[in-house]
């Protein structure tokens, strides 16, 4: 940071000081020639207003033209133009009024003479018989017409020293409270700003002139009650405001708001960001160092003139963080502690501020495996994760071999129970005598025992693999990919955010689930053969 000495502003201080004390001199020879000519231009003011209040409209604009004559304002060369459009003169008064406007385009009153000068160039045309009706109402003024037979005033305004920043405002409803500088000030318009020396041309009304604080030179400010058809002179003799001094604010971390004598919430636009240096008033001040992720700072201090002083500001990262959360799926249903903080989607990721510390995040999401895992939230940065759902693994397979081997198996137990009911009959026809070695039975038990057998072997091979496929998972779980924290963006305003969750589900109430129960197998296969099975499975009877 680039140190900026104080003896170049005191200096130029010292100049304006020494400039201001000089220039009175010029300034009493310059008014010496006009109070002769501003009061007599002021006289035929005065005297085209009786004239006018008279309805001698042709004198009153000859006096008028004449005060304008001897001092170019605006305001003669309105009231001018009103009285010759009175007695009828349109092309006069048209020619009047954008002479007015050509001198003075930024005028209080100048879209309301746009529009009496509209209204005068419709009169001045031949009438078409196709043309439709005149609006009367459009375009309207800034400051509405107080009345069509008005006179303009002039109003003057002088400073010392001059090239003072001038605001006038004008009070548009009647009850509205009394103007307080820096305020809303609601049924109050600013209708013109310019530099001392200033004038204006305004209509009848009570008024707020504001000198704003310029250089080291206080405000001064004044009501005033404009009548019709007069001079309204005013001089404001500044006062030097209080003598400055220069600071300096710096932190650890740039970019932080300062605020200078402004206590939250704040009314007024930053003094500057860190690290930033200038003038400031003498005295006490106070001081505000805000900054997104950080607890406000406050300094209090005072300072003399001319004193150089620097005010280094440690920051205090918060005591909450925010997490910035996406994923790789739509839609995920995200928790954080047991509750429940929002649905992510592509567009729109769920960013929310936390306390500090260790959370437990569950995340659920159609044809993926549940996700449970933790983030650590740190102090006053943001850090992003991202959520990676992975598909969960397919079961086609298994419940393909788990079918075809209870098949296989049922097969296996009705070939059992043939080759049992041949095997007695053999022992029965054996105990009568009546078994023949060529008996066809011999053969038909042979067959049912080995294709038993065969079932049981090609069953048991099946249900051991079904089983595996139903407990073997390749893929790797869900889990969360954490990135690098980071501080706030650095504006004016803390961004967006989710509350934290703050309470549990409500008692007698079950919070909602956050994770997919795993559902029950619809065909459990457990095999429970007797040992006469098993030996029959492996060996046969016969």
């Amino acid at each position: 940071m680039t140190r900026t000495p104080i003896l170049p502003w005191l200096v130029a201080a010292c100049s304006v000081m020494v400039a201001l004390m000089l220039e009175p001199r010029v300034g009493v020879a310059q008014t010496a020639s006009q109070p002769t000519s501003l009061d007599a231009a002021k006289k035929q003011m005065e005297r085209g207003q009786e004239l006018y209040m008279q309805q001698k409209y042709e004198e009153a604009a000859a006096a008028f033209a004449a005060a304008y004559t001897i001092q170019p304002y605006g305001a003669f060369l309105y009231n001018e133009g009103v009285c010759h459009q009175k007695i009828g003169n349109n092309d006069k008064a048209l020619a009047i009024f954008r002479k007015y406007l050509a001198a003075d385009p930024g005028a209080p009153d100048a879209e309301q003479v746009r529009h009496r000068i509209q209204r005068l160039e419709q009169a001045t045309q031949p009438l078409d018989a196709d043309a439709g009706p005149v609006d009367a109402d459009s375009p309207s003024s800034i400051v509405e017409e107080a009345g069509p037979d008005l006179m303009k005033s002039l109003v003057m305004i002088e400073s010392e020293p001059p090239s003072a920043p001038v605001s006038v405002y004008y009070r548009t409803v009647p009850s509205a409270s009394p103007f307080q500088y820096g305020q809303d000030n609601p049924g109050w318009q600013r209708v013109a700003t310019g530099q001392t020396p200033f004038h204006a041309s305004l209509q009848l009304g009570r008024y707020h002139i504001v000198l704003e604080p310029f250089a080291d030179f206080q405000k001064s400010e004044t009501d005033i009650d404009v009548a019709e058809g007069h001079v309204h002179q005013f001089k404001a003799n500044l006062q030097q405001g209080e003598f400055l001094a220069f600071l300096r604010v710096t932190t650890p971390m740039p970019g932080a708001r300062i605020y200078v004598d402004d206590p939250p919430p704040h009314k007024k636009p930053p003094w500057g960001r860190t690290p930033h240096e200038g003038l400031i008033g003498v005295g006490d001040h106070t001081i505000w160092i805000v900054k997104n992720g950080f607890e406000t700072a406050s300094r209090a201090f005072s300072v003399k003139h001319g004193e150089e002083r620097e005010e280094l500001v440690e920051l205090i990262r918060g005591s909450k963080g925010t997490l910035h959360i996406s994923g790789n799926a739509s839609p995920i249903h995200v928790s954080v502690d047991g509750i429940p903080v929002g649905t992510f989607h592509p567009n729109s990721a769920i960013t929310i501020e936390l306390p500090a510390g260790k959370h437990e995040i569950t995340a659920t999401a159609d044809d993926r495996k549940d996700l449970v895992g933790q983030v650590d939230v740190p102090r006053g940065q943001v850090v992003p994760i991202d959520l990676v759902m992975v598909p969960t693994t397919p079961r086609g397979a298994a419940w393909t071999q788990a079918i075809v081997s209870a098949v296989f198996v049922g097969g296996g137990i009705a070939l059992k129970v043939q080759s049992d009911i041949v095997y007695d009959d053999i022992h029965t026809a054996k105990t009568n005598g009546s078994l023949t070695e060529s008996d066809e039975r011999y053969t038909k038990g042979k067959i049912y025992a080995y294709g038993s057998a065969a079932c049981f072997g090609v069953g048991g091979t099946l249900a051991l693999l079904s089983t595996y496929n139903f407990i073997k998972d390749p893929t790797p779980s869900s889990a969360i990919r954490v990135g690098v924290p980071h501080d706030y963006p650095d504006s004016d305003t803390a961004p967006p955010r989710l509350s934290a969750p703050r309470s549990p589900a409500p008692a007698g109430k079950t919070a909602p689930r956050t994770t997919s129960p795993v559902a029950p197998p619809a065909l459990a296969i457990v095999p429970s053969y007797p040992w006469q099975g098993v030996g029959l499975m492996l060996q046969g009877r016969f």
